[in-house]
């Protein structure tokens, strides 16, 4: 029955448009077809890995995330992480304390109902990150651009309301 369904997954997989597939789909899809034969796809059948690989296929699959928010995400995080994690590690504000980025916090400081737009316009907007010069700006200019501020604003409320801080 896995090795049936791992191989179901596999053909499935590989079916997806290379040009419409997301950047974790083709990961996995080149870690699924890395090995195309029967006798070694079955090699991988038993025990936990198989249930492990399904699972986050699914989850690649079947996320209720459009694969380009998806993206946004993964940038807003990378972006995070060069430029805003000296402040904000693991969710935390290290220059005002109680102002940190759980969901919490959030709600209570910059938006209730944790709306995107009044989490963004707060942040852009707060005297503190307007002082800032981000060394690491995707546009090498120093500034973050509103995409930029999108896509962290996606990430942190992705961290933030998924409790992954």
């Amino acid at each position: 029955m896995l090795i049936t369904l791992q191989a179901d997954l596999v053909k499935a997989l590989t079916q997806i448009p290379v040009s419409s597939a997301s950047c974790k789909q083709r990961n996995l899809i080149d870690l699924m077809t890395a090995s195309n034969s029967e006798k070694d796809i079955s090699r991988f059948a038993t025990g936990a890995p198989i249930l492990a690989i399904a699972f986050v296929a699914f989850h690649l699959l079947f996320s209720p995330l459009p694969a380009d928010a998806q993206d946004d995400m993964l940038r807003g995080g990378e972006i995070f992480t060069g430029n805003c994690a000296g402040c904000h590690a693991g969710g935390m504000n290290f220059v005002k304390e109680k102002k940190n980025l759980q969901r919490a916090a959030l709600e209570k400081f910059v938006s209730p109902s944790m709306e995107k737009d009044e989490i963004q316009q707060w942040v852009q907007n707060s005297g503190q990150h307007q002082k800032l010069v981000f060394f690491k700006a995707p546009s090498g200019n120093g500034k973050l651009t509103d995409n930029d501020y999108s896509d962290v604003i996606s990430y942190v409320m992705d961290q933030a309301v998924g409790e992954k801080w």
